[in-house]
């Protein structure tokens, strides 16, 4: 009876541990693929360290759609330039067309987006589907993301300082917008032609707004204001219509905190309401 006991006690200790092992394992393949390739119980399809290994691993890849985007998770120090630089990410993304990608950059320590005079960070990347901007990122360049017509959303860090000049300039598919509460700046023809992004939240750190911010954004027709803003850092030609006169009724030099709506489609002639 004893020795029964005994061994039904090792079987127990055995179940116990070979379980513990098990499930330690499938923890382990849910924080995906390690320095290469993702695996099938990862969220991801991809994880690695380096830009280059994320190349060869895209470059074997069926190509996909929008739809159906890769998931990347990139842990680097340093985007190699601007998409026009052989090598950079940007590059990866702009010489794999028909491959789309979500790209996680969150564990990232880049500090800013590089940029040439000519081309920005992802510019002309519209196999580009989503992003993840890390924390340590304090400057969005200009041309970052122009052209990226496959982006559906963006979240800007409260890292971030100033969204620079053309930064979203022609992203026909970018409906969502959350700007970080420590943006000051916003350079001009930044949301250029996003005629797909119906409203927009300008946090109370903004102080100044460039011309032509959102011309072309025709679907734009919820702008709240959480803070106010010196009329002589908004320039002419940011807002379409009378919503500059609007927000400055009431308050002629700072303007007036609020939500302002209109009707789509957003022009010249647009009329705009304080709710």
């Amino acid at each position: 009876m004893k020795n029964t006991i005994k061994v039904l006690g090792i079987i127990a200790i055995i179940a116990i541990i070979g379980f513990s092992m098990t499930a330690c394992k499938d923890d382990d393949s849910d924080n995906g693929g390690g320095g290469g390739g993702g695996n099938t119980t990862s969220k991801y399809d991809y994880t690695g360290n380096s830009i280059a290994d994320f190349a060869t691993w895209l470059a074997a890849k069926p190509t996909n759609t929008a739809d159906t985007a890769y998931t990347v998770k990139l842990n680097v120090s340093d985007l190699v330039g601007d998409s026009g630089t052989s090598g950079s990410l940007g590059n990866v993304l702009k010489t794999n067309t028909n491959k789309f990608v979500s790209i996680d950059l969150s564990e990232s320590s880049i500090t800013t987006f590089p940029y040439s005079t000519a081309t920005g960070t992802f510019d002309g990347c519209s196999s580009l589907t989503g992003i993840t901007i890390p924390n340590s990122v304090k400057i969005i360049g200009r041309l970052a993301f122009y052209g990226c017509n496959n982006l559906a959303s963006i979240t800007i860090p409260d890292s971030v300082t100033t969204i620079g000049q053309s930064t979203f300039t022609n992203c026909s598919n970018l409906a969502s917008v959350t700007i970080g509460d420590r943006v000051s700046t916003i350079e001009s023809m930044a949301f250029y032609s996003c005629s797909k992004l119906t409203s927009i939240t300008i946090p109370e750190s903004v102080v100044s707004l460039a011309t032509g911010i959102f011309l072309g954004c025709t679907n734009l027709t919820n702008i709240k204001f959480e803070g106010t803003i010196n009329t002589n850092n908004i320039a002419n030609g940011v807002f379409l219509g009378d919503l500059r006169a609007k927000f400055y009724a009431t308050d002629s030099v700072y303007g007036t905190p609020g939500t302002y709506t209109t009707t789509a489609p957003v022009g010249d002639t647009s009329v705009w309401t304080k709710n």
